[in-house]
């Protein structure tokens, strides 16, 4: 895994919380940063970023000396603000509201090369995050960065909605474990353990809440940032959004929804179309006279392949086809059966 694979500034962030955890707690920093190639002045001033790797070898060396992970890792990320998070921190801080921050983060995540992986969903009232690690990762490392990911979670809602937890539960697959009842005192809600997912579940109330510094535009340029070197190159993402078009055909999909298929917002899919050479109406064209021909080819009707294409009349179909194809529909069909 190479740094490039996340938010610029991310693992840089992490390691100096990590490095000022551990001193604050009497070890030294060769204690802190042994076997991960860093020295504490490369950190402190931020003269490289810091890789997956390196991060998780900071985490077993704490681990190794301060003991419980559970607990260490939440009192870790209870240190962390929106603006330790790099620059997709940035691009939260400025979104418009907590909701549209939480979609921004969703999309990075399903893009990025992180540790653990979160997943957002509002059910009945409640705000879920789901939360999962790398599979391969030891138990001690697992259990280190769910419990920061809740101490993150804790450290930004303070952040956001001073004073207003409102937090209904939380679910961890571990075992009970007395660092879970410090938990449940800084949250005000029960830790539940032994269940079948990690998961935090807050009140969706808060999605409405206006970030700190609420300014879409400027949330669009981090995140575009962000992600661009992590979006598959042009021709692949033009098949992908072809084939999520062609997929719901005969009914015809919205760029919003194409793009929250695709993890990624309708700028970031306007912008990859306009390099690609497409506007998104005539990519929707381009599809369904695809399938049109298709269907033509097998010897179906003029009539039903218009209308399983997605247009709304043979006519319109064929005022269509004629215009991007220089034939008609019926001369199309004669020419496939002489094939």
């Amino acid at each position: 895994m190479n740094i490039t694979t996340r938010s610029p500034g991310l693992g840089l962030a992490s390691a100096r919380i990590l490095l000022r955890h551990g001193l604050q707690a009497g070890l030294s920093a060769h204690t802190c940063l042994q076997d991960t190639g860093l020295g504490r002045r490369q950190i402190e001033q931020g003269l490289s970023d810091v890789t997956c790797a390196q991060e998780l070898q900071m985490i077993d060396n704490l681990c190794a000396v301060l003991g419980n992970p559970l607990r260490l890792g939440f009192e870790v990320g209870l240190q962390y603000r929106l603006s330790s998070l790099g620059l997709i921190g940035l691009a939260m801080m400025t979104s418009r509201d907590l909701r549209a921050a939480a979609e921004l983060a969703a999309r990075y995540l399903q893009h990025a090369e992180n540790l653990t992986q979160l997943n957002f969903a509002v059910k009945q009232g409640d705000f879920l995050i789901e939360m999962s690690s790398r599979p391969q990762l030891s138990n001690r490392q697992q259990r280190f960065l769910i419990a920061r990911e809740l101490g993150v979670i804790a450290a930004v809602q303070d952040e956001i909605v001073p004073g207003r937890r409102n937090v209904r539960r939380i679910l961890l697959t571990f075992p009970y474990d007395p660092a879970m009842d410090a938990m449940a005192r800084y949250f005000a809600c029960p830790v539940l353990s032994d269940q079948e997912g990690h998961c935090f579940v807050g009140d969706a109330m808060h999605l409405a809440m206006t970030m700190p510094m609420s300014n879409p535009v400027t949330a669009d340029v981090c995140e575009h940032v962000c992600t661009e070197h992590l979006l598959p190159d042009a021709p692949d993402l033009i098949g992908r959004v072809r084939q999520r078009i062609e997929d719901a055909l005969p009914e015809l999909p919205c760029m919003e929804q194409v793009a929250e298929q695709l993890h990624m917002s309708v700028r970031t899919l306007s912008r990859h179309l306009d390099k690609a050479g497409w506007r998104w109406r005539d990519l929707i064209s381009e599809c369904r006279l695809n399938r049109a021909e298709v269907l033509l080819k097998r010897g179906v009707s003029i009539k039903i392949a218009a209308a399983q294409a997605g247009f709304s009349s043979t006519s319109s179909f064929s005022h269509a086809f004629n215009r991007r194809r220089g034939l008609s529909p019926g001369r199309f069909a004669e020419q496939m059966r002489k094939a």
